[in-house]
C-alpha cells in the first residue's frame, strides 16, 4: 500500500468518525425541540396570566348550592347569557354549577353579542349573568334534579346593604375599567321592571381588606342604567321581596354583532354594615345644580338591557334550579 493510499484511508476514517459525532448531535437536536416545547409551555404560562383568577369562596357548598350568613341566605346558583345577531349568539360556560366543588367561586366565561333589531336600532339585549337564589332548600337526593321551590326574603332588615366579592374582565382588554350590574330580583321580575333593582359597579370601585365592595340597600334602583339624577327615590329598593341576587355583565357598545369575550366570577355575597366614611380632609364639592355624571351614558347601559335582564333572569332560575 502506497503512502498516498494510506493517507487517503486515514482521511476517510476521520470523516466517518466526525460524521458519527454529528449523528450524536441529533440528541442535542431532540433536546432543542424539547426546549422549543418548553418555551411553548412558557408561552402558555404567559397566557395563564391573562386568565381571570378568583379567590376561594366561603359560600359555595358543592353541587352549585350556596349558603350565606350561616344559612340565612341559601339556594342554588345558575348562569345564563342572552343576545344574538345573525349567526352570532351570546354564550356561557359551564352550563351549570352542578360540578363545582365546595369553596370554589362561581365563574363563567364566553361571548356577549351586541344586539340590534331589523331596523338596526340598538336593543341592548346582550348580557351574561350569574345568579344565586337566596331562599331555597337543598335537595338531599344527589341523584335527583334540583327541583326545589324558591321563596323570597326581605333584605333591608338585614344590615345596611349588600357586601359582594366578585372579579370580572373583558378577556380582550383585561385592563379596562369594566362595569357590571348587581341586581336584586323579585318574584315578578320577569314581567315587571319595577320588581328588580340594580346597581352599576365598576372594577375600579374601592374594596375592603377582604375584597368586598359594599352597596347600600337604598342605592339599588329599578333604573340604575339611568343617570343618578334621573333615578327616582320611589324606584329605590325599600324592603320588597327578593328571590335572587344576580351579577350581570352587559354587552359592549359598538356595531351590530360586536362580540365581547368575558370572564366573571361571583365569589361571595353577604349582608353587612356600611363601612365608616373616610375623612379625607378635603372640602365637599359645592352643589352647582348641574345634573350629576352618569356612568351608564354609553349604550352598554341602555334601558332595554335591564328590561330584558329581569325577564330572562327569573325564567332561567326555574330552568337552572330544576336541573
Amino acid at each position: 500500500m502506497t503512502f498516498r493510499m494510506m493517507f487517503f484511508l486515514m482521511l476517510l476514517t476521520g470523516l466517518v468518525i466526525f460524521s458519527g459525532f454529528g449523528c450524536g448531535g441529533s440528541d442535542s437536536g431532540d433536546s432543542g425541540s424539547k426546549d422549543e416545547d418548553s418555551s411553548g409551555d412558557d408561552d402558555d404560562d404567559d397566557d395563564d396570566d391573562d386568565v381571570l383568577q378568583a379567590p376561594p369562596s366561603e359560600m359555595t357548598q358543592g353541587g352549585g348550592y350556596v349558603s350565606v350568613n350561616d344559612g340565612e341566605w341559601k339556594g342554588y346558583a345558575w348562569a345564563t347569557a342572552e343576545g344574538e345577531w345573525e349567526d352570532l349568539k351570546s354564550s356561557f360556560e359551564p352550563e351549570d354549577f352542578s360540578s363545582i366543588e365546595a369553596g370554589k367561586a362561581l365563574c363563567v366565561k364566553g361571548d356577549i353579542v351586541t344586539t340590534f333589531d331589523e331596523e338596526e336600532n340598538h336593543t341592548y339585549k346582550g348580557l351574561a349573568m350569574i345568579g344565586v337564589n337566596i331562599n331555597q332548600e337543598q335537595n338531599e337526593d344527589e341523584d335527583a334534579d334540583n327541583e326545589m321551590p324558591m321563596d323570597v326574603l326581605k333584605l333591608s332588615d338585614k344590615g345596611d346593604g349588600l357586601k359582594i366579592k366578585a372579579v370580572w374582565q373583558d378577556s380582550n382588554n383585561p385592563n379596562m375599567d369594566l362595569k357590571v350590574r348587581v341586581q336584586l330580583s323579585g318574584p315578578d321580575a320577569e314581567d315587571d321592571e319595577t320588581d328588580r333593582w340594580c346597581y352599576t359597579m365598576f372594577a375600579s370601585e374601592p374594596q375592603d381588606a377582604d375584597g368586598y365592595r359594599f352597596v347600600k340597600w337604598e342605592d339599588f334602583n329599578s333604573y340604575c342604567f339611568k343617570p343618578s339624577y334621573d333615578q327616582a327615590e320611589e324606584d329605590a329598593y325599600s324592603g320588597q321581596d327578593v328571590e335572587a341576587i344576580v351579577l350581570m355583565m352587559p354587552e359592549e357598545s359598538g356595531k351590530p354583532g360586536t362580540v365581547r369575550k368575558y370572564e366573571m366570577c361571583l365569589v361571595d355575597i353577604a349582608y353587612g354594615e356600611a363601612p365608616e366614611e373616610v375623612d379625607t380632609g378635603e372640602p365637599e364639592d359645592e352643589d352647582t345644580g348641574e345634573p350629576g355624571d352618569t356612568d351608564d351614558s354609553d349604550d352598554e347601559g341602555g334601558p332595554s338591557t335591564d328590561d330584558d335582564a329581569g325577564g330572562d333572569t327569573d325564567s332561567e332560575q326555574s330552568d337552572t334550579t330544576e336541573e
